[in-house]
C-alpha cells in the first residue's frame, strides 16, 4: 500500500534482541524548596542532558566554570542586567570577590564555588533581589543556587523568598539560613556544599523574583553560581516541526510533547498568528494522542498552530498553548552547482561563471552595479550563446534573470534583449522552448530579477540561451545572473545520510519522496 507520506523502511542488519527502555517522571509539586548536597561534578546534577535558561558563574573570573560540558556564563559587574538576570540591593553595595579555598568540592565545581558576588555593607534586615526573566509560561523550572561556607563559625544569616509571579506577596520562603553553617539546613557538617533547589511553574508575563533579607550588618549572602533548568511543563512543548521551521514537507504530521498533567489536547491550525492565538473553536478537540495529520498542506504557505492541554476530571483545566509556526516547502528549488559556458570571447574579470555563482547578489537577492560581478562577452562566433549544464535531468519550473546592471546601462545597452531558449536531456538532441525578451536592468544597487521564464515542467539537463539582440546597438552583451528552479521529482534527504558509518545494527531508512511519486520503494 502507498501513502503520500515520506516513506520509511526498517532494516535488521544483524539478528539481535532489542530492549526498549521507557521511563516516566513524576515531578514534585510546583513551589517547593529543597537542599541537595554536592561534592564533585558527578553528584552536582549539572549535565548537557538538561536544558538551561540560565547557567551563571558569579564573581571575578572569566570565562565561567565548565562543568560536565556545560559552559557557565561569567556574571560580573559589567554583566549586571544581562543574560536574563538582574540583581539589586536596597542597602550597601554589589561587590565582587576572588574568593578563597575553604570549599570542600572538587572538579569543575571548584571554579564555580570560589569567586562570588555579595551585598557589601548591607544594613541589618537589608534586602537584595535577584530577578530571572526569559521564562516560558506554563513551564516547570528548577532554580538552583550553589553555595558553600565562607568561614567556620560565621553567622551569615539570610531568609529567601521565592515569588514566581513577579514582585509581590511572598509565594515560598525558607527559614533563616546560615550560609556559613550547612547544619542550618540539615546537613551533617557545617562545611558541606549544597544547592538550594526551588521548583516552580512560570506565570505568563511574570519573572521569578528572589528576595533575600539579610540579618546582620555587612554579613550578606555570597552568590557563587545559579542555574535555571527546564524540568517539566503544563503546556504542550517541543513542537514538530520546530517553531519557525522552513522547508517542511507538505505531507508532514504535527507532533508535540504533552504537558505533565494533560489528559487530552485541543489543536488549532490556521494561516495567521492572530486567528490561531484568539481562536476558541479547535480544529480538532479531545485528542488523546500527541500527533495530528493536517492532510496535504499548501506549498510555500506559512501555517500557525497551537495545542491547548486539558486536564482530566474533576477540574478539566485548559492550559492555553503557545502559538508556533512553520513554512511548507516551496513549489520549486534552485538548482545548485550549475556549470556555465559560452562561445563568446572572454573578458577579463567578467567571466560567464558570474552568471551562476551568486556574485553581486545580497541576502534580498538584489544585484550590485559592479561590473566584476557580471558577465560581459564579445561575439567570437555567430550567433553568441550561453550554455548551462546541471548534474542530472531536472523537471524545470522557471528561470529568473538579472540582466546586465552597471550604472550606465540605460546609455550603453549592454544587457541582453531577445533570446532563443533550447533544452536537452543529453546535450545532443535539442528542443526549442521559444523566443523570450529579457527586461532591461534598473542600473541600481537594489536590482531584483525582473524576467521570469516559464519552463512549463520540461525535463532537461542542459539549457542553451542564444542571443538574438541586445538592449542597445553595441556589439557586446552582458548578463548579471540566472537562476534555474526545479520541481523535486526524485527522492532526497536520505537517512542515514550518504556515506554514514558506525550505524546501529537495526537501521530505519527514510527519505523525502519525489513530489509526484505515487509510491516509493527501496533497494539495498
Amino acid at each position: 500500500m502507498c501513502t503520500n507520506k515520506s516513506p520509511q523502511i526498517t532494516l535488521l542488519l544483524v539478528a539481535m534482541a532489542v530492549v526498549i527502555l521507557g521511563f516516566t517522571t513524576a515531578p514534585a509539586p510546583a513551589g517547593t524548596i529543597t537542599y541537595v548536597g554536592i561534592t564533585d561534578d558527578a553528584d552536582c546534577g549539572i549535565s548537557l542532558d538538561n536544558t538551561y535558561t540560565h547557567a551563571l558563574d558569579f564573581g571575578t573570573g572569566a570565562p565561567g566554570a565548565l562543568i560536565n560540558g556545560v559552559q557557565f556564563d561569567a556574571y560580573n559587574a559589567a554583566a549586571n542586567g544581562t543574560l536574563n538576570f538582574n540583581r539589586e540591593a536596597a542597602t550597601g553595595l554589589l561587590s565582587h570577590h576572588g574568593g578563597n579555598g575553604n570549599h570542600n568540592v572538587s572538579g569543575g565545581l571548584v571554579d564555580l564555588l570560589t569567586d562570588m558576588y555579595y551585598n557589601g555593607n548591607n544594613a541589618v534586615d537589608g534586602v537584595t533581589t535577584w530577578t530571572l526573566s526569559g521564562l516560558t509560561p506554563g513551564y516547570t523550572y528548577h532554580t538552583r543556587i550553589y553555595t558553600r561556607q565562607w568561614g567556620a563559625g560565621g553567622t551569615r544569616h539570610v531568609t529567601f523568598a521565592f515569588d514566581p509571579d513577579g514582585a509581590g506577596p511572598v509565594s515560598d520562603s525558607t527559614e533563616m539560613i546560615n550560609q556559613d553553617d550547612a547544619t542550618s539546613v540539615g546537613f551533617a557538617n557545617g562545611n558541606d556544599a549544597y544547592y538550594i533547589n526551588y521548583e516552580f511553574t512560570a506565570v505568563a508575563g511574570e519573572d521569578l523574583v528572589i528576595t533575600l533579607t539579610q540579618d546582620i550588618f555587612n554579613y550578606s549572602w555570597h552568590l557563587y553560581g545559579l542555574t535555571n533548568q527546564e524540568f517539566a511543563t503544563l503546556l504542550a512543548s517541543s513542537p514538530v516541526p520546530s517553531d519557525g521551521a522552513t522547508d517542511v514537507p507538505r505531507d508532514t504530521d504535527l507532533g508535540w510533547t504533552s504537558g505533565v498533567s494533560a489528559v487530552t489536547h485541543n489543536l488549532y491550525l490556521g494561516e495567521s498568528f492572530e486567528a490561531v492565538d484568539g481562536a476558541t473553536f479547535a480544529t480538532t478537540a479531545g485528542l488523546n494522542v500527541t500527533s495530528y495529520d493536517p492532510g496535504r498542506l499548501e506549498l510555500g504557505k506559512t501555517y500557525y498552530w497551537r495545542v491547548d492541554e486539558v486536564n482530566g476530571a474533576p477540574d478539566n483545566t485548559v492550559f492555553k498553548g503557545n502559538v508556533w509556526s512553520f513554512t511548507v516547502e516551496p513549489l520549486a528549488y534552485a538548482i545548485e552547482g550549475v556549470v556555465a559556458s559560452t562561445n563568446a570571447a572572454p573578458q577579463p574579470g567578467a567571466g560567464v561563471e558570474n552568471t551562476v555563482n551568486g556574485s553581486g547578489l545580497n541576502e534580498q537577492d538584489q544585484h550590485s552595479v559592479d561590473s566584476e560581478d557580471m558577465w560581459l562577452g564579445v561575439p567570437d562566433a555567430d550567433p553568441i550563446y550561453l550554455q548551462y549544464e546541471f548534474d542530472r535531468v531536472y523537471k524545470l519550473h522557471e528561470m529568473l534573470v538579472w540582466n546586465y546592471n552597471v550604472q550606465f546601462e540605460p546609455v550603453l545597452g549592454f544587457g541582453v534583449k531577445n533570446v532563443t531558449i533550447e533544452y536537452s536531456v543529453d546535450g545532443a538532441q535539442w528542443m526549442t522552448l521559444g523566443d523570450v525578451d529579457f527586461a532591461q536592468a534598473t542600473a541600481s544597487a537594489d536590482y531584483a530579477a525582473n524576467t521570469i521564464v516559464d519552463f512549463e515542467g520540461v525535463a532537461a539537463r542542459v539549457i542553451r540561451i542564444t542571443i538574438n539582440s541586445g538592449q542597445g546597438v553595441m556589439d557586446q552583451y552582458g548578463l548579471s545572473e540566472v537562476r534555474f528552479l526545479q520541481i523535486p521529482t526524485f527522492a532526497r534527504e536520505p537517512e542515514p545520510a550518504l556515506g554514514a558509518t558506525d550505524l546501529a545494527p537495526e537501521v530505519t531508512l527514510s527519505w523525502r519522496a519525489g513530489r509526484e511519486a505515487a509510491c516509493s520503494s527501496a533497494s539495498t
